[in-house]
């Protein structure tokens, strides 16, 4: 069973997620210019959400290079131990977290140091993966002390922690967004999330803004220093975004082991923060606190569903001068729908709620009456929670 969600989101002056030369993520989609937030970036603030990670946080996920500082955390044993440092190090290949590679930590020089002592001691070796790995807390914990039973031997500890790890659960984010491993295929977890790029809607008309910082110590008469002591320019746009995504049921429970309760308290938590995460990029200068006005989500056996094709022309002001952006978008998803279910029997074999903001003018309840879609303008938490588990169980 796929679980699906479409969401309609709004926002107005942001930069939520930028390439390389500090330009934002656009796609050309239906030949017109849109604005893109990568979906590795709403997963991330997806997973930092406090709707998901508050459910999570004392096994929750972790995407790190420094295994073995940790290991040593746990254990109470120095980074300086040479000997134990090499055995942990051999013990993380062996279980397939991957090899690591030695780093040089500076540190910082006494003042009556000469300079043949700072070049010999400013700095100390330690070891991190070449690769990150997708860890958890528990995880961890428990190679920490697999390894302290054993006296950290690489050999007998990690014999026991791969025996171990067969039977413990994975942690939830993990099992939801999955992780390759490259070290060893065996560790790989398929994901049991399908996640789009966010689109705008709109043909993205992108502005730059340029801007000034003033030193504030600097006086404005003074005639040798007058201008600003820095230059920048960032670009910002207004997008109406389509995102979208879906769960495979079945891959979550395999994934946690066949725990129903974990995998429906999983995908609630996962539903919830994707109406809620938004991406950090630039928030302290946009405040990008916006909320979806327009979620559809859906259950069903057969092939997932995305509604991008609705955008393919994007949505104008000019389509319905007397309706917004986000009302004329609603529209071009309801008759997309509409037309599709014709075609392909969309509601076949399908259970879907609609939750909006919409004004009741827009007659959306009427609008998917014939597709046998609830809609309802109340309590998207209590009523999201009770649809998945009511469909799930069902």
């Amino acid at each position: 069973m796929f679980f699906e969600i479409s969401v309609l989101q709004s926002f107005s002056t942001v930069n939520l997620n930028r390439d390389d030369n500090n330009m934002l993520k656009t796609i050309n989609f239906g030949g017109y210019n849109r604005q893109r937030v990568s979906s590795q970036c709403w997963k991330r603030a997806i997973r930092n959400h406090q709707d998901f990670y508050n459910e999570f946080k004392e096994d929750f996920g972790i995407r790190t290079r420094i295994i073995l500082s940790e290991i040593c955390k746990i254990t109470e044993v120095s980074l300086e131990n040479e000997k134990i440092s090499k055995n942990i190090v051999e013990f993380l290949e062996k279980i397939g977290f991957g090899k690591s590679e030695a780093v040089k930590k500076k540190s910082k020089a006494k003042e009556n140091q000469t300079f043949e002592l700072l070049e010999e001691n400013t700095s100390q070796e330690s070891h991190r993966l070449m690769t990150l790995f997708f860890t958890s807390r528990t995880e961890i914990a428990m190679a920490a002390n697999i390894l302290k039973k054993h006296d950290f031997d690489a050999g007998k500890a990690a014999t026991e922690f791969i025996k171990e790890r067969k039977t413990s659960t994975l942690a939830p984010d993990i099992a939801l967004f999955g992780r390759m491993a490259a070290s060893d295929a065996k560790l790989s977890v398929d994901s049991a999330v399908q996640f789009a790029h966010a689109i705008s809607v709109n043909e993205i008309l992108i502005e730059d803004d340029f801007f000034t910082g003033l030193d504030d110590l600097i006086k404005s008469d003074d005639k040798n220093d007058s201008g600003a002591a820095m230059l920048g320019n960032i670009q910002f746009a207004s997008p109406c975004f389509y995102r979208y995504a879906c769960v495979s049921y079945e891959t979550l429970l395999k994934n946690l082991g066949g725990d129903k309760e974990l995998a429906l308290k999983t995908m609630n938590a996962f539903f919830k923060s994707f109406v809620h995460a938004v991406p950090s990029g630039k928030a302290t200068s946009t405040a990008p606190h916006s909320v979806p006005d327009f979620i559809l989500l859906s259950a069903t056996h057969r092939q997932p569903f995305s509604l991008v094709n609705s955008f393919l022309k994007p949505v104008r002001k000019d389509t319905n001068p007397k309706l917004s952006l986000m009302e004329n978008s609603s529209i071009y998803l309801i008759d997309y729908l509409r037309r599709n279910n014709k075609l392909y029997n969309w509601s076949d074999e399908r259970k879907s709620i609609c939750f909006h903001s919409l004004d009741e003018e827009m007659e959306i309840k009427d609008k998917l009456k014939d597709m046998n879609i609830n809609v309802t303008t109340n309590n998207f938490a209590k009523n999201c929670e009770f649809f998945i588990k009511e469909t799930a169980w069902s």
